[in-house]
């Protein structure tokens, strides 16, 4: 009988010969790079723990050398360094994996015609391990002093994903980059930004709300963020108490914030929670969009589309219409207004307590919301409607029949069955607060039972829970305090709040020699101690200093 091809003499002698060429390639791989390489590897590989916790100096001066070696090397062709880069370790030599993997992405998008990735960049090409390899392992100090070619890395993820339709793998990458560089997302970046499109595209709101609920405190621009980098610390591979100090336009990893960035984070969040059905934070992201300053007081697209769909989330919550935020400037609340005019009236027919009213409002302008994309919040606002109609009944009766009720509140009053299962569901979610009591057997009578709403009570909570509570919103707190203080030093030092000290000092001075001593206790309007968070005596010691 044959053998089998696995024990063939020949078979074996020609699966040694591979694996002799194999690593006969690797060895010229190594000898061509090498002689480039082993230096920078040498001085990357000092880059540890032990340096960082004994000498910040020593380590930020090993890692601006070996960026700068990597930015004067000659290297080799793609293939070389393609395979060259297989042997490094993402972890331990962050810095020139990540610079060679950039360069690899950006050598392959030079020779492109076209605006498409092509297919090495993509899931399942050539390139696509290492850039699995590095997103995942990365080390977050060294990551810091190649913060531009890092993002360069995100962005090839982020475009890939948007080429093929296939966002669950970028999704999960960017998130855990996100996440491994700064574990409190308390920063925006544009892969915050990415992050919460891919979730749109691939409708994962349940995925994206773990990035989501975790609040920003800091958006990074070049100016806002150079007072705090000099204040919180002196290197950039130092512990921060402020993520900011490190994420930002100077180390390249926030990305490019622009206001339209910012402008689209929050309205697209919000959308997240809209699909979540999670409306009270999704009304919290919109208004942040309402309430962003805008250019010569006009306001946004974007921020229309928040008011239309800000006003709908009000009903949806509470039942109620709701007026502009205060801090929305007049002008810009007066043309969201006069475009947001249909919505409105859909908000006026709600509060009519009449559902002929709002059913008529809503199927009179369908086109309209379907144009907006507010269609599928539309009908949720006529479901809502119900549950609000039964709730106002609690506030005149006690106690109802089913057919009342059905009469009261229903599309179809006639059917009183339907009813019932309705009002059992609100009861079983919770919705409502109330009771079904069947009629007695006795009682000659054809009605399917008695609503009886019951009290309001406050869920009572054991003492373990309400101390874990406690101490989750304490440390909330620190942290929030820690943040206000950080852009409290960045208003102090800011170079516009100095000259409007230095007006107000003035202005009052000439009021004092006057002898208005009642104007001068309200400088350009501000009482006296206020200053704009601290006391104006203070303003005035800082404002003598930095003269």
């Amino acid at each position: 009988m044959a053998s089998s091809s696995g024990n063939n003499p020949r078979d074996r002698i020609a699966a040694c010969f591979g694996r002799l060429y194999v690593a006969l390639s690797k060895l010229e791989v190594l000898a061509e790079v090498e002689p480039v390489m082993d230096p920078i590897l040498a001085s990357a590989s000092k880059l540890d723990v032990a340096l960082l916790e004994t000498d910040e100096e020593e380590y930020e001066e090993t890692a601006l050398k070996v960026v700068s070696a990597l930015r004067k090397a000659q290297l080799p062709d793609f293939n070389t360094l393609q395979q060259y880069l297989q042997q490094l370790d993402p972890t331990t030599l962050t810095i020139p994996f990540v610079f060679i993997l950039s360069s690899l992405i950006d050598s392959t998008l030079s020779e492109q015609t076209s605006r498409t990735l092509p297919q090495l960049l993509l899931p399942e090409g050539k390139l696509w391990p290492e850039i699995t390899r590095v997103l995942l392992t990365f080390d977050q100090v060294q990551v810091r002093y190649v913060g531009a070619q890092f993002h360069k890395i995100i962005d090839t993820v982020y475009t890939g994903a948007e080429q093929t339709g296939n966002f669950v793998p970028a999704i999960q990458l960017i998130e855990n980059a996100i996440l491994r560089l700064d574990h409190t997302s308390s920063t925006l970046t544009i892969s915050h930004y990415y992050f919460v499109k891919l979730c749109l595209y691939a409708r994962a709101y349940n995925e994206a709300a773990n990035i989501l609920n975790r609040p920003i405190y800091h958006i990074p621009t070049s100016e806002a963020t150079k007072p705090l980098e000099k204040r919180l610390s002196k290197f950039v591979c130092s512990p921060h108490e402020s993520t900011v100090a490190y994420i930002n336009p100077q180390t390249g990893l926030s990305g490019r914030i622009t206001s339209r960035v910012y402008l689209e984070y929050y309205f697209l969040s919000a959308l997240c929670f809209l699909g979540m059905q999670n409306w009270e934070k999704a009304q919290e992201f919109l208004e942040v969009v309402l309430t962003t300053p805008t250019s010569q007081n006009v306001a946004s697209l974007i921020q229309l589309e928040a008011y239309r769909k800000w006003l709908l989330v009000g009903l949806l919550i509470d039942g109620e219409g709701r007026e502009l935020p205060r801090s929305v400037s007049t002008n810009a609340a007066k043309h969201i207004r006069a475009l947001g005019k249909p919505y409105e009236c859909v908000v006026d027919a709600f509060k009519s307590n009449n559902m002929d009213t709002l059913q008529a409002e809503i199927n009179e302008g369908i086109q309209v919301w379907t144009d907006d994309g507010n269609y599928g919040l539309m009908t949720e606002v006529m479901a809502a409607f119900r549950k609000f109609s039964v709730l106002r009944l609690s506030k005149t009766y006690a106690a109802l029949p089913i057919e009342e009720v059905a009469r009261l509140t229903s599309p179809a009053p006639n059917d009183a069955a339907e009813t019932l299962n309705y009002i059992t569901m609100l009861i079983t979610t919770g919705a409502v607060q109330a009771q079904l009591t069947p009629l007695s057997p006795k009682t000659q009578s054809a009605s399917l039972g008695t609503l009886r709403f019951l009290p309001s009570t406050t869920t009572q909570k054991s003492e373990a829970e309400v101390e874990r509570e406690l101490a989750i919103k304490t440390a909330e707190l620190q942290i929030l305090s820690k943040h206000i203080q950080d852009y409290d030093h960045q208003l102090n030092v800011n170079k516009d709040y100095v000259e409007w000290l230095q007006k107000a000092k003035k202005a009052r001075d000439q009021e004092k020699k006057a002898g208005d001593k009642s104007a001068a206790s309200k400088p350009f309007g501000i009482p006296p101690g206020s200053g704009m968070g601290m006391g104006l005596d203070v303003d005035e010691e800082m404002m003598d200093d930095w003269n």
